[in-house]
């Protein structure tokens, strides 16, 4: 019988297997090596799209401060105005208001009265004045609760005065004046 020796073979098999092997192991290396690369090269470019956007927003929302900025300006010049416009409506009020007050008197004062003092603080209005007698200032003081322009009205006090030796009546009344039915000229 002829005997082969295998273990040359084998010994070959071997070495044809570990260089398999570390083909193999090789190509998993680069394969792996590859796919880190990759995701490196593909994570630093996240990183820098990520980096230009913030850049992108950050630019933004300086503009949109500028804006707000603008705005707040805007809202406050806004302001500014309508109180001023307010007041020129109040100054304009303020201006028709006595003649309107003294024109509603001159109609309503009877003859036999006359007045001392008309203050006027706010809506408010203080008149003093010098009647012939009571009648005549009952008269004068039912004239303004029918008014229009005068509410609340009320009569402080009434005494006897002497002026150039007649006894005449003097009075006090105060009454809040309504201007809202006048209009401005």
């Amino acid at each position: 019988m002829i005997k082969i020796n295998l273990l040359p073979v084998r010994a070959a098999q071997k070495k044809e297997s570990i260089r398999q092997q570390a083909s193999i192991l090789f190509f998993i290396l680069l394969a792996l090596f590859a796919g880190i690369g990759y995701a490196h090269i593909s994570m630093k470019n996240k990183i820098s799209d990520v980096k230009t956007k913030i850049v992108s927003v950050n630019a933004e929302i300086e503009q949109l401060k500028k804006k707000t900025g603008e705005v707040d300006d805007f809202k406050k010049k806004k302001r500014e105005l309508l109180e001023k416009l307010n007041v020129i409506e109040s100054l304009s009020k303020n201006k028709t208001g006595p003649v309107v007050i003294l024109d509603s008197f001159s109609e309503m004062v009877p003859e036999k009265m006359w007045f001392e003092a008309i203050n006027q603080n706010g809506a408010q209005l203080d008149i003093e004045g010098v009647a012939l007698d009571n009648e005549t200032i009952a008269g004068f003081f039912s004239l303004l609760k029918r008014s229009a322009f005068f509410k609340k009205v009320e009569l402080v006090q009434t005494q006897q005065k002497d002026v150039d030796g007649l006894k005449l009546t003097s009075f006090r009344l105060t009454c809040d004046v309504d201007l809202s039915g006048t209009k401005p000229n």
